[in-house]
């Protein structure tokens, strides 16, 4: 995905190219262990993103969404409605790193995060806290 062109409201000190690379950590591998995207999540996603076909999946989310999805993610054990991500999940997500986990937002910055930094983003940009791990 050509993150030069995405712009995304409300970071401070993350970049789109940062938020995207979280997503794909997160979405491919991070979180893996905890998220479910539902049936009507997947539709959402691909309707709105239609000319994207062929796309990843993490690409066509993070667009979807840029387009005004509101996109829920479920517990893959119980089902439960964990939250909603929106186009200010990734603010919200930056800010409470940079509150409550400052070293994952320093990896981030520095160029040294991996999968459970992905994860972290997720959970405070989807929850607001972190619940798993």
């Amino acid at each position: 995905m050509d993150t030069t062109k995405l712009k995304i409201e409300g970071l401070t000190v993350l970049t789109a190219e940062d938020v995207y690379n979280m997503l794909v950590g997160a979405f491919e591998g991070g979180s893996n262990y905890w998220y479910m995207l539902k049936r009507n999540a997947v539709n959402a996603i691909k309707g709105n993103t239609q000319d994207m076909q062929g796309e990843p999946l993490v690409d066509r989310l993070l667009t979807s969404i840029q387009r005004g999805a509101v996109i829920e993610v479920h517990d893959c054990e119980n089902d439960d409605l964990l939250g909603t991500l929106t186009a200010e999940s990734w603010a919200k997500g930056e800010k409470l790193m940079s509150e409550q986990q400052r070293e994952h937002l320093g990896d981030i910055l520095a160029g040294n995060d991996d999968a459970t930094t992905a994860d972290v983003f997720l959970q405070f940009a989807l929850m607001g806290e972190l619940v798993y791990g």
